[in-house]
């Protein structure tokens, strides 16, 4: 474990209010459509990074997977959605 870095987290830890708004986002991005959560991964910096990869198509072991860091503000002062990002299964 890396102190400051990303901790791996259960698929099924996403909180709600986390999964949509990755879902939001994915359906704003026109190709990007959230079909299941691949990777969770939190960091705790002044509020906390939520990472979440999702498949677009196919599987998450050999279909089109996106990545998007959602920023949680301290005291859920609101969320700041990050850039979607493309990566390899």
């Amino acid at each position: 474990k890396i102190l400051g870095g990303f901790t791996e987290k259960k698929v099924d830890d996403v909180p709600s209010h986390i999964y949509d708004a990755v879902r939001t986002a994915a359906f704003e991005a026109e190709s990007n459509k959230l079909l299941n959560v691949c990777s969770y991964h939190t960091q705790v910096v002044a509020g906390v990074n939520h990472a979440v990869t999702y498949a677009v198509s196919g599987s998450c072991t050999d279909g089109e997977l996106a990545r998007v860091v959602i920023y949680e503000k301290l005291g859920g002062a609101g969320l700041e959605v990050g850039e979607i990002v493309a990566i390899k299964a």
